[in-house]
């Protein structure tokens, strides 16, 4: 092989690897803003996503930010994180009576959107764009990649939404985390709880309620989404533990509506599946090539499943009634 034929591989080695390690940074440092630049780094940035998880290197790169994270925070100590095997254990609850909630909410509506990656793109933006349709509805939406309520050391939503509060004044909040959740946490004091164990469970238990402990001190009625069917089974039972958190946390509140999304996106033999029918029966991708995230179409079914459950205690009216 010549050198010249070397240097070209060196330098295609050299920008995948680039690519895979800012994508996450180009994508939270570009968030709403649409510039020409930022579209392009932000399809740049998706791109990357779905090879590195396509290629089976997603984990090894959460792990090396993860690393990395540790070290300028820390330079002289040092926490290895090490993946365990899921188990399928519902995240245990003390069974609390549902609290009967209240009658349809009145507007008008100043409504957040606030979550992961799923409310920073596709979903969260036609989520929003939906809610814009209606009278006397105003919406803020705030989306941060790579980010859930596991990691308070990266990423700090609670400190986040008493900021998006104080700055927005809303009175209905759309929260939907999960999918970068499923992974080891670590507590103030700096103690790994890793994950698929009891105590892992308590204690995102404990960080679901105290953030919709937040909520309900600011009287924001609360939707709180659950995550959608998932392809793989490792990630999927990760998923439903999860979900079952939401649930529980949520039934103890009389400002909080739980909306389950796993059968939304399901197909009629009630599996996943990438391809769904549109309304003239054709199939159109659903879903992204991760088995996670959802494409437009998908999105467009998703929002309006979650309106459908929404309406339930809201007062929509469209603009044009």
């Amino acid at each position: 092989m010549s050198n010249s034929k070397r240097a070209v591989i060196i330098i295609i080695i050299i920008l995948l690897l680039v690519s895979f390690y800012e994508s996450k940074r180009i994508g939270i440092f570009c968030f709403g803003d649409e510039s020409f630049l930022c579209s392009f780094g932000t399809g740049f940035s998706l791109v990357s996503e779905n090879v590195k998880s396509s290629l089976g290197l997603a984990g090894f790169f959460n792990n090396e930010e993860a690393f990395w994270t540790n070290l300028k925070k820390s330079p002289k100590i040092f926490t290895f994180y090490q993946e365990n095997s899921p188990i399928n254990t519902p995240i245990p609850t003390l069974n609390p009576t549902p609290t009967p909630l209240p009658q349809k909410l009145k507007p008008p509506y100043k409504i957040i959107i606030v979550g992961d990656s799923f409310i920073a793109e596709r979903f969260g933006v036609q989520l929003e764009k939906k809610f814009l349709q209606y009278k006397e509805t105003e919406v803020f939406r705030k989306g941060i990649y790579s980010t859930g309520l596991s990691r308070p050391d990266y990423f700090n939503w609670n400190d986040q939404i008493k900021e998006l509060i104080t700055a927005n004044q809303p009175n209905v909040a759309i929260v939907m985390f999960g999918a970068n959740d499923g992974q080891d946490q670590k507590t103030v004091d700096g103690k790994v709880i890793y994950y698929s164990t009891k105590e892992w469970n308590e204690e995102y238990t404990k960080r679901v309620a105290s953030f919709l402990d937040i909520l309900s001190e600011n009287k924001i009625f609360v939707f709180w989404l659950g995550n959608p069917m998932a392809r793989d089974d490792y990630y999927r039972k990760k998923m439903e533990n999860l979900n079952s958190a939401y649930e529980a946390e949520c039934k103890k509140l009389n400002n909080c509506f739980y909306i389950p999304t796993w059968d939304i996106l399901k197909d009629s033999n009630g599996k996943y599946s990438a391809y769904l029918p549109d309304e003239n029966g054709k199939l159109q991708l659903a879903r992204t090539s991760d088995g996670i995230h959802v494409t437009i179409f998908g999105a467009n079914i998703l929002v309006e499943g979650v309106i459908e459950k929404i309406k339930t205690k809201m007062e929509l009216a469209q603009l044009s009634d």
